[in-house]
């Protein structure tokens, strides 16, 4: 290709991406790049797990004798929650200087602990029961004896060390089956080479069987011991926990907006349990008694 055509080639892609038409999305979605954007790269928002650990010592460390149950509709404190922080928020640096008693922007942030509570409390629904303990456990032993029995006798050829299959071998009970379930997937795996071709087991099975050992090794408590956890550890302890700072942070931005707007603040800054329906049992008026006969 000669000079000059490459050059009408160029000028001719160029103009066809200049008529490719932009929609209203992408220029919605773009964002104007400012000096700090262009100094340093967009930070990804943090994930509910992060913000629970980030929550989890504050409310960890309240008193015992103070934590609230939480009984509420979560998702519409949280709702109720961003509708007082948009309303608090053009006023934020008024209310640093004329509130500095209150912690602004601990109260700012009530949404994301909001967040953080409502993260606990679906990990707490999440919670396998002791009955899917048990299908889980017998499907471990269900994949476990193949696996065994296999492995002893590769190590009985030499393929497979002999003295961590007797180690697998060793022990009995729910939590050393679990145990082995993870041992064997990892003795599996890191001979694979060695054991190309000489086993039926695919690395499905593996995954299956390291999967339920992990989790029952978590969830399965050894035989005559008895569960202690730290207060704040268990899941219904810490969403307490999480639900009675967020009661106290709650109470503060009410304050804050009964400063800004008065009476006004029940709808400025929502009660946590504000516009919740209560569907109210209507009673039925007692039957008329029935007539005397006639005599």
């Amino acid at each position: 290709m000669s000079a000059k055509s490459a050059k009408s080639a160029k000028l001719a892609k160029s103009a066809k991406s200049a008529k490719s038409p932009v929609s209203k999305k992408s220029i919605r979605s773009a964002k104007p790049v400012t000096k700090e954007s262009a100094r340093s790269p967009s930070k990804q928002p943090a994930s509910s797990e992060q913000i629970l650990r980030r929550f989890a010592p504050l409310a960890k460390a309240l008193p015992a004798g103070q934590v609230l149950p939480c009984r509420i509709d979560l998702k519409l404190a949280l709702h109720n929650v961003q509708v007082g922080i948009s309303n608090l928020q053009p006023a934020t640096a008024r209310l640093r200087k004329e509130l500095s008693a209150l912690p602004i922007a601990e109260l700012m942030d009530s949404a994301n602990l909001c967040a953080a509570l409502l993260y606990a409390d679906e990990q707490i629904a999440e919670q396998p029961s002791k009955a899917q303990n048990l299908t889980d456990l017998a499907r471990l032993r269900q994949l476990r004896g193949p696996l065994l029995q296999i492995a002893e006798g590769l190590a009985a050829l030499g393929l497979l060390p002999d003295k961590k299959v007797r180690a697998i071998r060793t022990g009995s009970g729910a939590l050393d089956h679990a145990r082995d379930g993870v041992a064997l997937a990892e003795l599996y795996r890191a001979s694979a080479a060695a054991l190309a071709g000489k086993h039926p087991f695919t690395p499905a099975y593996l995954d299956e069987i390291a999967e339920l050992g992990e989790r029952l090794t978590r969830d399965v408590t050894p035989r005559g011991a008895k569960r202690k956890a730290a207060p704040g550890d268990t899941g219904v302890e810490l969403r307490n926990r999480l639900y009675t700072l967020l009661v106290r942070r709650h109470a503060d931005l009410r304050r804050a907006g009964y400063y800004l707007f008065g009476e006004a603040v029940a709808d400025k800054v929502p009660g946590l349990q504000a516009g919740r329906v209560v569907h109210r049992v209507k009673k039925t008026a007692p039957a008329p008694a029935p007539a005397p006969a006639p005599s």
